[in-house]
């Protein structure tokens, strides 16, 4: 899918980690221009209750091989995998904090900058509010993704970002996910608070529900979305 998607004019795909880890070769990667990464963990897991998960053996196989393939930050959605059991909420998203502050340790001396992202109480009951996740990471030094449709997918009709709040990396989608982010308002208007505060890094276009026949007419509508913001934009 990632050749694809290059192939439909994208400038780069987002891959899953977990299919980096997974592989018995890289060979299928090589080439490729993967800069970013999501779907951190393995399906199935949970990191706090359950069965043990050992996540430093596993982070140890998957950095050094993102690093060979040129990845240069990792967003930690894994929605499932990181929740809570009911009332031990607060507790959770500090070892989830923590176990990322590791992560990130254990990246640096590759190049690597590591991005939890705030996901929908749909999804999580870890980390729900980007705001208070921009913050908490930015006191320990790690990275964060902000995922446009998950805000939209929480409370969030006082969501302005302020130039303390610039995230590593984003996540656009419009309200029913199928990538129309020009046709969506909260998108635009996100993206253009984005520009102004002079945000520098990489945005990904999730096409979670669309058909790859769509995705040359997405990527042309959506760098033409992307300029037409840009010129609009002090």
């Amino acid at each position: 899918m990632a050749r694809t998607a290059l192939e439909s004019g994208f400038d780069y795909a987002e891959v899953p980690a977990l299919e980096i880890a997974a592989a018995s070769n890289l060979s299928p990667f090589k080439g490729l221009p993967l800069e970013c990464t999501n779907l951190f963990f393995p399906h199935g897991i949970r990191l706090f209750g359950g069965e043990p998960f050992d996540w430093r053996a596993y982070v140890t196989l998957l950095l050094p091989r993102a690093a060979e393939l040129g990845v240069k930050l990792m967003t930690v959605g894994s929605g499932r995998a990181r929740s809570a059991e009911e009332g031990e909420e607060g507790d959770t998203e500090e070892r989830f904090l923590e176990m990322v502050a590791q992560i990130q340790l254990m990246a640096k001396p590759l190049g690597i900058v590591i991005s939890p992202e705030n996901l929908s109480p749909q999804e999580t009951n870890v980390w729900n509010d980007y705001m208070r996740l921009r913050a908490a990471t930015l006191s320990r030094s790690i990275g964060c993704t902000l995922d446009v449709y998950h805000v939209m997918s929480s409370p969030h009709s006082d969501f302005v970002l302020g130039r303390q709040d610039l995230p590593s990396h984003v996540h656009l989608s419009d309200w029913e996910r199928k990538a129309y982010v020009w046709e969506d308002e909260f998108a635009i208007g996100q993206i253009a608070a984005l520009m102004e505060l002079k945000y520098k890094g990489r945005y990904s276009l999730e096409l979670n529900q669309t058909d790859p026949a769509e995705w040359p007419n997405i990527a042309k509508r959506f760098h033409k979305c992307m300029t037409t913001i840009a010129e609009s934009v002090p």
